[in-house]
């Protein structure tokens, strides 16, 4: 929980300094990329487990968050009252939630090598699939840190569904509001399909997060939180690099290049890109042409 008041706390500072107009769910997946970005840098130097890394990252998060609830409106309380709902509903489905061969095959000694040491060079050595390389992990070791039930994916798929219910609350065009309500309709009216909510699943989250891109798509909005949450969707697994495309013609489109969002983006993407190298000598792993 500390993790997601952290993520919107850290996503409300970040859209101000960048001056993107963003609502709550909007501003948790900001707060994502921050927390994927300060773990990744975190790492290089440190174990993620060491409670005088943790707790000050997320204190520090719940804090801005505190700052930004202070005087809420009326458009918030309204989204407010939906985001409970929907955070309720999303509760009750990971107690049933799927089993994954790859959890116990690498997932869970992936995110425990990024509890107890910083990043290892060469663990690709150990075993081939520790050299995946993936901020879902390194989130999970920061934020959740649970043995059997891991809340990442569900605080994505939350944060998205927030955002998507904004539309309806403040619809910005017949198109968008259409899109976000089938999208919501969807997720509720097939809880069944949601049991990967507690599972360590990168295409899950990654799915969730380009569902949301195409809503920014259709909406031709500032393409500044467009660039963020593809760079962030990128970092979890590269299959969705080619959200990073879509957010450089939006970019040309509008004829405005956000400088800021893309120095954050790209270093976002250049740590990710060495710690990949660090990890199997492969910018993209197991990509045989990224090798060195």
């Amino acid at each position: 929980m500390f993790g997601a008041f952290a993520a919107v706390g850290y996503g409300s500072w970040l859209s101000k300094r960048l001056r993107i107009d963003t609502n709550w769910g909007e501003r948790g997946l900001l707060g994502l990329f921050c927390l994927a970005l300060i773990a990744l840098i975190l790492h290089f130097f440190f174990a993620l487990s060491h409670a005088w890394i943790r707790v000050p990252v997320l204190a520090l998060g719940c804090i801005l968050c505190a700052i930004e609830i202070r005087k809420p409106t009326r458009e918030q309380l309204i989204l407010a009252v939906a985001s409970v709902g929907i955070v309720v509903f999303a509760l009750l489905q990971p107690m049933n939630f799927e089993t994954s061969y790859d959890n116990g095959l690498y997932h869970l000694q992936a995110v425990r090598w990024n509890l107890d040491s910083p990043l290892t060079p060469g663990l690709a050595n150990l075993h081939g699939r520790l050299g995946f390389n993936t901020t879902l992990f390194l989130l999970v070791a920061l934020i959740d840190v649970q043995s059997s039930l891991w809340l990442v994916n569900l605080l994505t798929t939350v944060f998205v569904l927030i955002a998507f219910a904004d539309r309806i609350v403040r619809p910005r065009s017949v198109a968008s509001t259409s899109y976000a309500t089938a999208a919501i309709v969807a997720f509720l009216a097939f809880p069944a399909r949601v049991n990967w909510l507690g599972v360590l699943d990168a295409d899950r989250m990654i799915s969730v997060l380009v569902a949301y891109a195409v809503l920014l798509l259709i909406e031709a909005r500032d393409p500044a939180l467009l660039l963020l949450i593809a760079a962030l969707a990128a970092s979890v697994k590269l299959f969705a690099a080619p959200l990073l495309v879509a957010a450089l013609w939006q970019q040309q489109q509008h004829r405005v290049w956000k400088h800021r969002a893309g120095a954050l983006a790209f270093s976002m993407l250049a740590l990710f890109g060495l710690r990949g190298v660090m990890l199997s000598g492969c910018a993209a792993y197991p990509a045989g042409f990224t090798c060195l």
